[in-house]
C-alpha cells in the first residue's frame, strides 16, 4: 500500500533572527525643502525671543544684582561694555603764527692790538717789477667801510658819498644784495666781508658764516663758498674779526686756495699784530693788501679826525695806505666834513688798486 506523505510544517522564525528588511520609500524633495526652511524660521524666532527677553529683562536683572551685592558686599559684576569706536586721529594743531626775531646788529671789529693807533711798524711789501708810472702821481688811499648789510639809514648816507670808497659786505646779512646792487649801481667796489674766528670766540661771534679754527676743511670750504656766493659783484675779500684764524696758517691755506682759483684778492684787516696772512698770501701767490689804520675804534669826532690824518700821513711816507671804518653816525659825520680836504691831497682808489703779488 501506498503511503500518503503527510504536509511538511514550516519551522517557526527563531527568535533574534534577522528581520526581513523593506526598502523606504525615497522622499519628495520638496517636503525636504519646507522641513528646512521650517527649522530656519524657528531658530531665527528663538534667536529673536531671547534678545528680546534680555533687552526686556537686564535692567532689572542687573538691579536686582547691584541690590544684592550692596547686602553682601560684593561687587557685582560689571556688565559688558559696548565696544567703543576706533578713536579719530587727532588733528594737529594750527601753526601758531611765526614771529621774526629782531635783526641783531653786528659785533664790530674786536682788537687785541694796545696801540692799534700808532702808525704800524710794518713796511708795505714792494713787487720786483718796476711801479707803471700814473698820471696822477698822489699818495693812494684806499677807504673800506666795513659790516655793510645791516639795515639802517646811515649805510645809505655812506653810499651817497661822492667819493671812491669800498664797501665790504658780511654774508648773510638782511640787506646783503640791496647794499651791493647800490654800491656797484654807483661804481662803488664790493668786497666780501668774510667772519673769522676771534680770540674771544664764542663770547663774541662774528656772526652767520663764520670760519672757526676747529672746522674740518671741508665743513670750512662748504661755508666759504656759501659766503662767498651770498654777495653779488664781490671783487675780493677782508676778514671781519679773525684775530684767532689769522694766526693759523693751516686754516687759511685752503681758504686762499679757494680765493685764487675764484680770481679775487684778499685783504687783511689785521685784527692781531700776529697775522700770518701775509706769508701765506705769498706762497699762494694771492693779490694780497693789509689794513694800515683803523678809523674809528674809539666812537669821538676828534678821534676818528686824527685816524684820518694818520692815513693821509702814512700814504705820503709809504706811496699808498689802507684804512678801514664802520657805518657809525660819527665816522659818516667826519668823512662827510674831512674827505674834500683828503681827496686834496691824496687819490682815493679802490682796495683793488693797492693789492699784489707779494714775491
Amino acid at each position: 500500500m501506498v503511503q500518503k506523505k503527510s504536509p511538511t510544517k514550516k519551522a517557526p522564525p527563531k527568535k533574534g533572527g534577522a528581520k526581513k528588511k523593506t526598502k523606504k520609500k525615497p522622499q519628495n524633495g520638496k517636503n525636504v525643502l519646507i522641513k528646512l526652511a521650517v527649522a530656519i524660521i524657528l531658530v531665527i524666532a528663538a534667536a529673536g525671543a531671547v534678545a528680546y527677553m534680555a533687552n526686556r529683562y537686564a535692567p532689572a536683572l542687573e538691579e536686582a544684582a547691584q541690590s544684592q551685592a550692596a547686602k553682601t558686599g560684593a561687587k557685582a559684576p560689571r556688565p559688558a561694555e559696548p565696544p567703543k569706536p576706533a578713536a579719530a586721529k587727532p588733528q594737529p594743531a594750527p601753526a601758531a603764527p611765526v614771529e621774526k626775531a629782531p635783526i641783531k646788529k653786528p659785533v664790530y671789529e674786536i682788537f687785541d692790538d694796545k696801540h692799534i693807533e700808532e702808525i704800524p711798524d710794518h713796511e708795505p711789501e714792494v713787487p720786483e717789477e718796476p711801479p707803471v708810472e700814473l698820471a696822477d702821481d698822489r699818495p693812494r688811499v684806499a677807504i673800506i667801510i666795513d659790516d655793510m648789510g645791516y639795515g639802517n639809514g646811515i649805510q645809505h648816507k655812506f653810499l651817497d658819498l661822492p667819493y671812491v670808497l669800498t664797501y665790504s659786505i658780511l654774508p648773510h646779512s638782511p640787506d646783503q644784495i640791496e647794499i651791493a646792487n647800490l654800491a656797484h649801481d654807483k661804481g662803488r667796489q664790493v668786497l666780501l666781508h668774510l667772519p673769522m674766528e676771534p680770540m674771544q670766540y664764542p663770547e663774541v661771534d662774528p656772526g652767520p658764516g663764520t670760519l672757526l679754527a676747529s672746522m674740518t676743511t671741508d665743513t670750512m670750504m662748504d661755508i666759504l663758498k656759501e659766503d662767498l656766493a651770498a654777495v653779488p659783484y664781490i671783487a675780493g675779500v677782508n676778514n671781519h674779526m679773525g684775530s684767532r684764524l689769522t694766526m693759523e696758517s693751516g686754516a687759511l691755506y685752503p681758504i686762499f686756495t679757494v680765493l685764487k682759483k675764484q680770481g679775487l684778492f684778499f685783504v687783511d684787516s689785521r685784527t692781531t699784530r700776529h697775522s700770518v696772512c701775509g706769508p701765506s698770501a705769498r706762497l699762494f701767490q694771492l693779490p694780497f693788501a693789509q689794513r694800515d689804520v683803523f678809523l674809528d675804534h674809539v666812537r669821538t669826532e676828534a678821534f676818528v679826525e686824527k685816524q684820518l690824518k694818520l692815513l693821509v700821513s702814512v700814504a705820503k711816507k709809504r706811496g699808498q695806505a689802507i684804512g678801514i671804518g664802520h657805518p657809525y653816525k660819527v665816522t659818516y659825520k667826519v668823512l662827510a666834513a674831512r674827505l674834500p680836504a683828503v681827496d686834496a691831497e691824496v687819490r682815493l682808489v679802490p682796495a683793488s688798486d693797492l693789492v699784489r703779488v707779494i714775491k
